[in-house]
């Protein structure tokens, strides 16, 4: 869980930070809606900053949560950055560096859903 707290974290940092250089795009459309897009992220942010509010007690909610919007803000980011490379390169880094980890995350949870899937059902991958 603090590993991905931890994710969640940089993950704002570089939204919040990709948000405020929208308005020097060399793309069109990022000129034209600026403020929109910056709402967008502004609302994904403050969804991943909800989500880590959410009580120990409800541990799987909060992690799934936290995973699924870590991830949107991470295409958001990715997005932006296929677009407008400018807009990203100061956290150009710290980027990848969340990208590898979501990958990283991503194929640990696929192999403990198939775990337990197999464990439910033995004829589950067949």
């Amino acid at each position: 869980m603090n590993r991905l707290e931890a994710q969640a974290t940089l993950t704002r940092a570089i939204a919040t930070s990709v948000a405020a250089r929208l308005h020097q795009s060399k793309h069109e459309y990022f000129r034209l809606q600026c403020e929109v897009a910056k709402e967008r992220i502004k609302r994904s942010v403050q969804k991943l900053l909800d989500c880590s509010k959410i009580p120990d007690e409800s541990s799987f909610q909060r992690i799934g949560n936290m995973f699924l919007l870590k991830r949107h803000l991470l295409n958001i980011i990715l997005f932006v950055h296929e677009n407008d490379p400018e807009v990203t390169k100061p956290r150009w880094n710290a980027i990848k560096l969340v990208e590898d980890l979501v990958e990283d995350d991503t194929n640990e949870w696929m192999e403990i859903l198939d775990y337990i899937q197999t464990m439910k059902n033995p004829h589950y991958l067949n």
